[in-house]
């Protein structure tokens, strides 16, 4: 099967969603007010849910729409909300920053560890897929806007490459189903 080339598009902050933030600041006070640490060597930060109506409640801060942003955009919105406190900056990364396979692969919960992740690389993670799993049906059940979407595609295409297919979001599941007995 042939697939449609699309443009990688970096995943936008959705409802639910957990963030870490982290304020830094040369000023102890600014960053003793958000909670973070000025010690490089520790990862504090806070955790913030995405509310329903696509906000996050920082303390001393209104709310912040940040849902539909990518996680730069939202540093950089964060960030001019809360200048009025001072010279700081902000660092932001998701807490839900995983993928879930399942089916006849390895099951598991996988984290995301960098900006983008390849479909084959997610397999790989997995263990790949099973002697008996169906090539020709790799299902991609995917969180949006609109409700959950479910693609089914044949991961044996080229196609998959550049397609909607090929990079992993958080909170995808890839579902490998079982071959069909002939």
């Amino acid at each position: 099967p042939e697939y449609k080339k699309a443009n990688y598009e970096s995943y936008t902050i959705q409802i639910n969603d957990e963030l870490i933030m982290r304020v830094i600041s040369i000023e102890d006070d600014i960053s003793n007010l958000f909670g973070s640490n000025t010690n490089i060597n520790q990862q504090n930060g806070n955790t913030y849910r995405v509310y329903q109506d696509s906000t996050i409640d920082i303390p001393f801060a209104s709310k912040i729409k940040v849902a539909g942003l990518t996680i730069r955009q939202a540093q950089q919105k964060i960030k001019e909300q809360l200048s009025t406190f001072g010279n700081l900056d902000v660092r932001l990364a998701f807490v839900n920053n995983s993928f879930t396979v399942i089916g006849e692969s390895s099951r598991g919960v996988f984290s995301i560890n960098k900006d983008k992740i390849t479909i084959f690389e997610a397999l790989a993670m997995a263990g790949n897929i099973k002697i008996t799993g169906d090539h020709k049906n790799v299902h991609l059940i995917r969180e949006t806007a609109d409700g959950p979407k479910i693609y089914t595609f044949d991961i044996r295409s080229k196609d998959i490459i550049d397609s909607e297919y090929y990079y992993i979001q958080p909170n995808d599941i890839i579902y490998i189903d079982r071959k069909k007995s002939s």
